[in-house]
């Protein structure tokens, strides 16, 4: 029996995240109902928490990594059963626009996003479309299954970017997403893979993940980069952190006939030197990549599964529903938590 109400985490305002009694979502006859398990803290919802993005959307119910059984489905829904263990792909495009057809789905002038667009699931309840679905193996523990969007966005970035094996690659910057793209690094064999960060406590983490090299940023890190790499700099840098400042780092790590993956989100508006000069005279080139989509999802369900990656330390944070403020706070606050995991089986009633 579905519930009237549930609880769920709502952004009423920047910076303030509520738990409140709302209604479940109603389903159309080809949506389905999912009971959610466990939803991760994206850097995407940090960014909605502090007002960068979805501004216009709030009050919102944040919420896209995800993972949680059917609990209802549509009349229309065929090959689906209740109870299976699912995650969704969170954008919501046409379909049949020219862009959708070339699995761009971002780029779909109609593209709608679960937890950042329409209410997510930091909630009991998440209605998606069953189109969107992906079946995953229940055998698998769900906190495993949370990072499955996350690493979804590693896959795409490595099919757009073309990195492959024998190339030297640079991670700049070590947050969840940067550990993970380090994994993802070695898992196509390139080398060396490096991690450029500002905390020594994130290059242990990052060599613990399998980074050839750990280089701290600051005086000389350019210099060491090159050194790591024969003189020339690296085949490919990916920028994970959204500033100015490792931008500018980035292309200075660049080597001849390298490519810059600009994976960080830097702020609306916000620009940053770049010297084409440099580009045209040592070929090097630029790719952007933001989110998993379509295929990138079943790729990454797979790659979680046969435990491609190692996801010990995402799940050391795993807090009820309630302590969700806590869970934001912690997420933008303590760089020792490298995820926040919300469980949405835990919830003692609403707070407000």
């Amino acid at each position: 029996m579905i519930p009237e109400t549930m609880s769920a985490g709502v952004m009423v305002e920047p910076r303030k995240i509520v738990v409140r009694e709302v209604k479940t979502p109603l389903i159309g006859d080809d949506d389905v109902l999912i009971k959610v398990k466990y939803c991760g803290i994206c850097g995407t919802d940090i960014h909605i928490y502090n007002g960068v993005y979805s501004l216009d959307k709030l009050p919102l119910i944040p919420g896209h990594e995800f993972v949680g059984t059917i609990a209802a489905a549509g009349k229309n829904v065929r090959g689906w059963q209740i109870g299976e263990t699912v995650t969704a792909d969170i954008n919501l495009s046409c379909g049949s626009c020219i862009y959708c057809l070339q699995n761009k789905p971002l780029l779909c002038s109609s593209m709608s996003q679960i937890g950042i667009h329409q209410n997510g699931a930091f909630a009991e309840y998440v209605a998606a479309p069953a189109r969107a679905l992906f079946r995953l193996n229940p055998e698998t523990p769900k906190e495993k299954l949370t990072l499955i969007e996350p690493v979804s966005c590693c896959v795409r970035t490595f099919r757009s970017s073309g990195i492959s094996f024998a190339k030297s690659v640079v991670v700049v910057g070590g947050g969840s997403m940067g550990i993970l793209l380090v994994q993802m690094a070695k898992l196509v064999g390139a080398a060396p893979v490096i991690m450029a960060a500002r905390r020594r406590q994130t290059l242990d983490t990052a060599l613990a993940s399998g980074a050839d090299h750990a280089v701290l940023l600051g005086e000389g890190d350019i210099d060491e980069v090159k050194k790591l790499t024969g003189g020339m700099g690296s085949d490919y840098v990916i920028e994970a952190v959204g500033r100015r400042d490792t931008y500018e780092k980035s292309c200075e790590m660049l080597g001849p006939g390298g490519r810059l993956v600009v994976f960080g989100i830097m702020e609306a508006g916000e620009k940053t030197p770049f010297e084409f000069y440099r580009t045209v005279l040592l070929e090097q080139s630029m790719t952007g990549s933001c989110a998993g989509a379509g295929s990138d999802f079943y790729e990454a369900a797979r790659l979680v599964e046969y435990n491609r990656f190692d996801l010990s330390r995402y799940s050391e944070t795993i807090l009820p529903l309630e302590n969700i403020a806590e869970g934001f706070d912690r997420a933008v606050n303590d760089k020792s938590a490298l995820k926040v995991i919300i469980d949405l089986e835990k919830i003692k009633g609403a707070a407000e």
